[in-house]
């Protein structure tokens, strides 16, 4: 379970005048001024901001919520686990919240950095997904990379893992259902699995929509192109179908995920999830394809 303690948001609703939305706009857009070669704001114009999006950010809903998102920071305070490749992951958050939304990623590092946790709160009012990323660090995948094998314990949801080249909307990501199993019925935590989760079974989507059956072709996905990584948790599974309340949720709910280590192989076993300890683990089918 995760220990960092949820930012706290005001979901105060009420209208704001559209005048009031272009001044905070031409205020949030305005560019520095400049004295000599070091651009700077002026204390009045930063604390007027300041002020501004204090008070009138929270009042704007989706609107505020998009303009206050702060993609960047989250990239800045990104967190170090795991390693794919030997070479150390730094994993930062992208929830709904990019879009207004209200979900909540809240990540970290356990285990001294052997473990990511992934966890939070989704909320399916304007949203419903949250998700962790790290860029892959050189030496990338090859193209003899057939598959990623996950080592994970999850909370009975069906989860995506990601790939993509980096290049927005310009390119697809690639998607592939994680399904998990839920702690035990005494409470113990459930038992760690491991999967094999082949490259061809990955499916292309741009944003929540997956590519159809007939455009797949355009597609391909080339192993040492793959410049980022991901794990979700969405509205959607990786074919475009809605993920179902049992695997998913619904309204407001916590959700955990533990991600205990993440390989590239070059030889696919079966993409079944198997166990690595003791207890049963989930043994239905991963990421394949649904009839």
């Amino acid at each position: 379970m995760c220990s960092i303690q949820k930012r706290t948001k005001n979901n105060t609703k009420s209208k704001t005048g559209a005048s009031v939305l272009i001044t905070l706009l031409f205020l949030l857009l305005l560019p520095a001024q400049s004295s000599g070669s070091a651009p700077k704001r002026t204390p009045l114009l930063s604390t007027l901001k300041n002020k501004l999006k204090a008070k009138l950010l929270p009042e704007m809903g989706n609107v505020g919520r998009m303009i206050s998102y702060d993609r960047k920071g989250n990239v800045a305070n990104a967190i170090t686990s795991l390693q794919i490749l030997d070479q150390e992951l730094k994993w930062h958050r992208l929830d709904d919240g990019v879009m207004g939304g209200k979900s909540e990623t809240l990540h970290e590092s356990g285990n001294g950095g052997k473990v990511l946790r992934f966890c939070g709160t989704i909320n399916t009012d304007g949203g419903g997904f949250t998700s962790v990323r790290a860029p892959i660090p050189s030496p990338h995948l090859t193209d003899r990379t057939a598959a990623l094998r996950v080592r994970y314990r999850g909370d009975g949801k069906t989860y995506k893992v990601l790939l993509s080249d980096g290049g927005g909307m310009r390119s697809p990501s690639w998607q592939v259902d994680l399904p998990t199993m839920a702690a035990t019925e005494d409470g113990d935590a459930d038992a760690a699995c491991e999967v094999d989760l082949p490259l061809e079974d990955f499916r292309p989507a741009f944003g929540p929509r997956s590519v159809s059956e007939k455009d797949r072709k355009k597609y391909k996905l080339v192993a040492s192109e793959m410049r980022q990584l991901g794990f979700m948790l969405s509205l959607k599974l990786s074919d475009g179908s809605d993920n179902p309340v049992e695997t998913f949720g619904e309204g407001i709910f916590d959700f955990s995920l533990e991600i205990e280590s993440i390989e590239a192989v070059e030889e696919a076993a079966s993409g079944t999830a198997v166990a690595v300890a003791e207890e049963d683990c989930d043994t239905k089918e991963v990421g394949s394809e649904k009839e």
